[in-house]
Order: C-alpha cells, then structure tokens, then sequence
C-alpha cells in the first residue's frame, strides 16, 4: 500500500467514536440543567406542620379548617334547616277519606289548624266533615244486603228483614281533634339529583268527638235491587248527630315549597266505643270501631 494511500476502516471507527462522545457530553449536560438545585421539598399544610412539630407527649390540635380552603365552613346540608316551623301557624285546607273500608265509607274535607311552640313540638285542632255510604260489600248483589233480598225473593216473602247484621257499619259524619304534634324528623327530599325539598316528619296524638249515623235499608218489591237506602244522603243527620268521643293517634310529612308554603299527607286513626244490634235480636253489644283516614292537603304558614 502507498504511503499517500489510508485505510477507510480506521478513519470511519475515528469518526464514529468522535460523534459518540459529543452526543454523550451534551446529554450530560442537558440532564445537569434539568436537575433540581438543592434538595427537594414538600409543600406541608400550616397544620400539619404544626402537629408534626409538637412533642409527641402533647396532643394534637383540632383544626376546623385543616387545609385552609374553608371548606367546611358552611353548616352541612343536611343539618341546615331552611324553613324553621318554631313559633308558626299552619292552616291546611285537606282532602280527607276512608281507607280499607269494610262496610261504610267517609270521604270529605278537613281543615288543620297549629301551633308550633317550638322546633319538635305543636298543638292542633281539626274540624272534618264526611260523606259518602254503604260499601260494596254490604250493598252489592251477592253482598250482605243482596243475599237478604234473594232469599226473601225466592219465598215470594212480602216483608223481609234487611238488617245489616254486621259490626261496624256507623258512619263517620263530623269530627273534632285537638292533638299535640311531636317533630322528630327534619330532612332533605332530593328528586333526579336536580330539587331539593325540606321535608318534616311528626307524630300526632289527642282526642275529641265525631258524630255518627246508621244507614237502614228497607224492603221494596218494586226497586230492581229490592231495597232502599235511607240516612246516608249528604248532611243527613247533622254533623255531629249522636255524637261519641274518640282517641286520635297518626303521623303525617310535610314537604316546603317555600317559607310560606308545604304540601302535607297524613294517616290518622280515629277510634271510639259503639253499640249495635248485630244478630237484630234488639241486644245492643258494645264493640270499638278503628276509622282509617288519610289526608292531602296545601298548607300556608305565617
């Protein structure tokens, strides 16, 4: 080989390990000014700090606010009762009806008036009045009165007994309650995550007095369901028609719309001593009767 002549292998090995070695220095170099000057530090709360520098014989301090965003300054929803009822007047003008009927029926209108003297506690009066009759129970063809009227049919009879023969069977007609309230329950009603209502749940006990009416039916050949009824118009007999004290005992919600106005249901149990000529033998046997009643009503408040 000449002199003047170079071999190619050393040359590009020079080159390669030269191009190496600036890339190696630069790549040093960046990482060293991308490490961090110092050594790293923790961002800590004030608190914490605080509690992690107090002598472990001492006991740690509450903080309302631990991580100083105020976060838990505002009383929590659910215990923020938006519509306090402590010294406020209710009038509710309700629906009122029977419930599980066996042999009358009452349905009719009711009108609530309270007091709350404080925030779990009240006083009321209700004034009622109810209509309404005969279930079917008793006044349909295969009823208690239908199987009366066919067996009388079915011997040609001229006169036939139709008394009922069945406890229970006085109708509610008025009713007046004075109840004391107890509110436990104060909540948060919330509807597809978007409405949120207050709500307010309450027991109720008292007393008071209710008038009462019998309906009678009388045989009658030329009526197609073989008898009349009779008493069980509307207002017959007075609202408070032989009257009888009762005991009252329910619970009830009641749900804001606003400071001014709620809608409210409730279930009351009304119940009193009667006496009935049930086998029509002219025995008067005393028995209780329990009256279901349920009520829907708005509800204004000052």
């Amino acid at each position: 080989m000449s002199p003047k002549q170079r071999a190619p292998g050393p040359v590009l090995s020079g080159s390669f390990g030269f191009f190496c070695a600036v890339v190696l220095l630069g790549g040093t170099a960046a990482a060293q000014d991308r490490a961090p000057v110092g050594p790293a530090r923790a961002t800590v709360p004030p608190a914490t700090a605080t509690a992690l520098a107090a002598p472990p014989d001492r006991e740690p301090v509450y903080s309302d606010d631990p991580f100083g965003d105020a976060d838990l300054a505002d009383v929590p929803l659910i215990m923020n009762v938006a519509h306090p009822t402590a010294r406020r007047f209710d009038l509710t003008l309700a629906f009122a009806t029977s419930l599980v009927d066996k042999y009358v029926q009452q349905t009719g209108a009711a009108l609530d008036l309270r007091y709350h003297v404080a925030d779990h506690w009240g006083i009321g009066a209700t004034l009622s009045f109810f209509g309404g009759g005969l279930t079917d129970i008793v006044t349909d063809g295969a009823g208690v009165l239908g199987n009366k009227v066919t067996a009388c049919r079915t011997v040609n009879a001229s006169v036939c007994d139709l008394s009922l023969g069945v406890p229970d069977t006085k109708q509610m007609t008025g009713s007046v309650d004075f109840t004391a309230i107890w509110l436990p329950f104060y909540g948060k009603v919330n509807l597809v995550s978007e409405l949120d209502f207050d709500m307010q749940l309450y027991l109720l006990a008292g007393g008071g007095l209710n008038g009462t009416r019998l309906i009678t039916a009388d045989y009658d050949t030329a009526s197609p369901t073989g008898y009349v009824l009779s008493g069980g118009n509307a207002g017959e007999g007075g609202m408070f028609a032989n009257a009888v004290p009762h005991v009252t005992i329910g619970a009830g919600a009641t749900i804001f719309l606003n400071r001014w106005l709620a809608l409210r249901g409730e279930y009351r149990g009304i119940i009193w001593r009667q006496s009935l000529d049930n086998d029509g033998d002219g025995t008067f046997e005393p028995s209780t009767s329990w009256r279901n009643i349920a009520m829907v009503g708005l509800v204004v408040s000052q």
